[in-house]
């Protein structure tokens, strides 16, 4: 009996080496709190441009053509590249503490084959997006960064956390609801890759039992 559990204690190890080794478990709950948080002020910050009367939101998206408010877009542009950046940072520092802190590299076989399959995806829907801005065709692009967003989670889930498959969900759902109310765009925005981050980060934080 003491050797059966001794054998089935060595293939429990076993197992965790080796699903340490095939996948990225560095993956922060705090990051996602973080990124949503920043995406969430940086639609606030949309939001309040817009009320102050610089632009009409809604006219903005309904397909404007040479009519687009040009500074406006340049603002949206710039906006969107800040809250990106911060996002990745927070991702990198709060994944590279929570490695250090299970003693694991983050930089890894499974770290790059996730990122991989992550980032197929995501440039795709990024020169599809960067295609359409420069066509001045603005009404989609919100819902393809949410549908291609969770697309790449989805794409990328095998080789991290299962939950991140049900974020992606979430976004794609989000997406096609963003088509829907087109007019909507900066609300689904926020919902897509705010509050969602958000929440996934704190179910994220018990589950790992606040391993971050």
């Amino acid at each position: 009996m003491e050797n059966q559990n001794k054998q089935l204690q060595e293939l429990a190890e076993i197992r965790n080496l080796m699903e340490k080794s095939s996948k990225f478990l560095s993956l922060s709950g705090l990051s996602g709190v973080v990124a949503g948080s920043v995406a969430i002020f940086g639609a606030l910050n949309v939001w309040l441009y817009t009320q102050a009367g610089a632009a009409s939101y809604d006219s903005f998206y309904e397909g404007v053509g040479e009519s687009a408010d040009i500074p406006f877009l340049r603002f949206l542009v710039l906006n969107a590249v800040i809250v990106l950046f911060l996002a990745l940072l927070s991702a990198w520092y709060f994944s590279k503490r929570k490695a250090k802190r299970m003693n694991v590299s983050l930089w890894n076989s499974a770290t790059r084959r996730m990122l991989l399959n992550l980032f197929i995806p995501l440039a795709t829907g990024g020169i599809l997006c960067l295609i359409l801005l420069f066509r001045l065709q603005l009404n989609l692009i919100v819902p393809l960064m949410l549908l291609f967003y969770g697309l790449a989670l989805i794409n990328a889930g095998k080789y991290t956390e299962n939950s991140v498959n049900f974020l992606g969900l979430a976004e794609i759902v989000t997406g096609l609801l963003a088509v829907v109310f087109i007019n909507q765009s900066l609300l689904f925005w926020t919902l897509g890759f705010g509050v969602w981050h958000v929440i996934y980060g704190i179910v994220m934080y018990y589950l790992n039992k606040r391993a971050w």
